[in-house]
């Protein structure tokens, strides 16, 4: 793919229903990459099965079956925004995808951004913390602490 002037980063997140037998999961991810056949990936995450916060209704097969549970994944991917709308219209097609989201973003690794800058600040914290550990006080500072505790 050519790259133009109207490339964009997009992000598709997605559910499948769960009824897919896990050894036709990777057909089923096949149909949506090959709707980006052609767009550059950035980053994916396969699928994994996981409860969903709430039931969903969809109609399957010409039945309205209801899902707690679905194959949740993810692609980032930058394409010609011309060529979006395409994806957005088969995306809606497909009987086996439950829900999607397609977002428009940025390259840059947003994902974990704000989990790792927390987990940096809580690392920092448990090392100050080690830093300013005193060695045990003496049997006359805790007398003396508690005399002054009783004064008041």
């Amino acid at each position: 793919m050519e790259k133009s002037e109207k490339m964009e980063v997009y992000e598709i997140g997605y559910h499948i229903v769960s009824s897919v037998p896990e050894e036709n999961l990777a057909t089923e991810v096949g149909k949506i990459m090959d709707l980006i056949k052609g767009a550059e990936i950035i980053s994916e995450e396969a699928p994994k099965l996981t409860d969903l916060a709430y039931t969903i209704a969809k109609q399957v097969g010409g039945l309205r079956r209801k899902f707690d549970k679905a194959y949740f994944g993810w692609v980032k991917f930058e394409m010609d925004n011309k060529d979006i709308a395409a994806v957005k219209k088969s995306l809606d097609a497909n009987e086996n995808v439950l829900r999607f989201l397609l977002i428009k973003t940025v390259r840059e690794n947003t994902l974990y951004g704000s989990k790792l800058v927390a987990a940096e600040e809580v690392a920092k914290k448990k090392a100050t913390v080690k830093k300013e550990e005193k060695a045990p006080a003496s049997q006359e500072e805790i007398d003396k602490s508690i005399d002054e505790l009783i004064k008041e």
